[in-house]
């Protein structure tokens, strides 16, 4: 219903924004079909009803509750009533062959857990499993580890003047600790726009050029080919829009141009609406066809693969989203080349190799669907292979894996410090 579609819009104060699955039921939905699935209407029929009116008047109280219960977030005091109906429906069920254990309910393919999760709120003994190991991780990471330490526990080690602070302040802590340290590593890859840069951004009149410190929070940029055509051969972007955004006061977006050393150049617009906006920008690759934005000639898709497997598809910055250190909104800057907002790619690519050799880490060079290297075959729904990206590195740009693979080392680095301040597992209960 609306509100199962309204809780899959949220991206805050939501279990499941921790990892998205591609298969997540709403919350709502699932506490619906598990409460369903044990408690009757007749549960909620008035005791001093008339008998005549005793199914109607139920189904009316049931409607309400479950009104009630459908919300997100789900109140602690609903919980605990829907969890009073829950087992007071399981032992009317039993009869005399109940026990003392609570309801228990298995999930045989419980993906990202939704089913688990509302089950355990509702007061059943959960079992769920899936055959997707990263599932299986979402499953620990929702519905396992905050019953096992999600509390404070004076007695066991942690961050909170040496005693265990909870799940949720730990994790926000060590994650606080492993950012410091990505952020000490990797600062110098992160260039900071300058004032140069500055003078590029939409808004005009509210940041001047040489306005202290805007900080860089995103990177987009456009895959491109080289223009088939010989007499050309300036560089083509393989991007279908480049809208920044679409409000209905204001919008923004990318304009896209050749300079006249024939590479992609980035200019940002804005407008009050999209009518008012100077050029048009969703006309760029069509149906998996993108024109030249100097001579018009089309790369076509047999082309553009042709040039995936010679290793010619190639990247360009088109935009860097800041924000402000005060303040709320977004500001855009377009590379140029008094401030092109990029990297050294040598400096990266040293970088890149003394972290491997330091921590023993490896760029994932497996081929996507365990397929040979030179097939083109299109398989499992994976659409890459077609284009020439045969192993996992080749989705990434050079700083991109940097910045995973310097998380994966500080996070094991987390687990050693952990361990030398004398953290252990506090079992259930």
């Amino acid at each position: 219903g609306p509100e199962a579609a309204r809780e899959k819009s949220l991206w805050r104060d939501h279990p499941f924004t921790a990892h998205l699955w591609w298969a997540r039921r709403p919350l709502i939905a699932s506490r619906a079909a598990v409460f369903g699935s044990i408690v009757r209407a007749d549960a909620f029929a008035p005791e001093a009803a008339p008998e005549s009116k005793t199914r109607s008047l139920g189904r009316a109280n049931a409607t309400k509750f479950f009104d009630r219960l459908c919300k997100h977030p789900l109140p602690s005091s609903l919980a605990a009533e829907a969890r009073r109906l829950v087992r007071s429906s399981y032992d009317s069920l039993a009869g005399d062959t109940k026990s003392d254990g609570a309801p228990r309910l298995l999930d045989m393919f419980a993906g990202g857990g939704a089913i688990p999760f509302e089950a355990v709120r509702l007061g059943f003994e959960t079992f769920a499993t899936d055959l997707n190991p990263v599932a299986y991780i979402i499953q620990l990471c929702t519905c396992s580890f905050p019953q096992q330490y999600g509390l404070k526990h004076s007695e066991e080690q942690g961050c909170a003047k040496g005693t265990w602070a909870g799940l949720s302040e730990e994790v926000a802590h060590w994650g606080r600790w492993v950012r410091a340290r990505c952020w000490k590593a990797l600062a110098e890859f992160y260039p900071e726009p300058t004032g140069a840069g500055i003078e590029e951004q939409h808004r005009l009149g509210e940041i001047s050029p040489g306005t202290a410190s805007i900080i860089p929070i995103g990177w987009m940029w456009t895959r491109a080919v080289t223009c088939k055509n010989p007499a050309c051969r300036v560089e083509v972007p393989l991007i279908r829009q480049s809208w920044l955004y679409r409000r209905s006061s204001e919008c923004a977006a990318v304009k896209l141009s050749i300079s006249t050393d024939g590479k992609l150049k980035s200019e940002i617009f804005a407008a009050r609406d999209e009518a008012a906006m100077p050029f048009d920008p969703s006309d760029l690759s069509r149906a998996r066809n993108a024109a030249c934005l100097r001579c018009g000639t089309v790369a076509d898709i047999d082309y553009v693969k042709e040039q995936g497997w010679a290793g010619k598809i190639f990247y360009r910055l088109i935009t860097v989203v800041c924000r402000r250190p005060q303040g709320s909104g977004r500001l855009y800057l377009a590379p140029s080349k008094r401030d092109p907002l990029v990297p050294n790619e040598e400096q990266l690519g040293n970088r890149l190799w003394e972290l491997c050799e330091a921590s023993g880490l490896t760029i994932p060079t497996e081929s996507i669907a365990a397929l040979p290297e030179t097939s083109r075959e299109n398989t499992l729904g994976i659409t890459v292979r077609p284009y020439g990206i045969t192993s996992w590195n080749k989705l990434f740009l050079d700083r991109q894996l940097l910045c995973l693979l310097q998380f994966a080392h500080e996070i094991r680095l987390a687990y050693v410090e952990m361990v030398n301040q004398g953290y252990g597992i506090r079992p259930a209960g």
